[in-house]
């Protein structure tokens, strides 16, 4: 079973009234894109009836909390970086009005 990873960011961007940062569509898109084989063999073992209803949910529900642990990741990430550049513009804001 193959996913579009690019289908599925457009449907979640249609979701929400304003656009999506496109750093964390990025990150949202490398982290289907390295679960994606996992997210295939879940679709086509529930499919093919190897697994139930309940382990498929279960796999999918496993495979939500690495692409939220990544996402999750990224704004940690991101927060640190917007308190570095706020930091450094009012370090040089104090030694322009001294």
């Amino acid at each position: 079973m193959h996913i579009s990873i690019d289908n599925i960011i457009t449907q979640v961007q249609a979701q929400f009234d304003s656009p999506l940062p496109g750093s964390m569509l990025s990150v949202l898109q490398t982290s289907l894109a390295n679960e994606q084989g996992a997210l295939e063999s879940l679709g086509t073992a529930f499919a093919s009836g190897n697994i139930s209803r309940e382990e498929f949910e279960t796999g999918l529900e496993r495979e939500k909390n690495v692409v939220t642990t990544e996402m999750e990741t990224w704004q940690i990430n991101a927060d640190s970086e917007v308190r570095q550049v706020v930091n450094l513009t009012f370090d040089i804001l104090n030694k322009t009005l001294i």
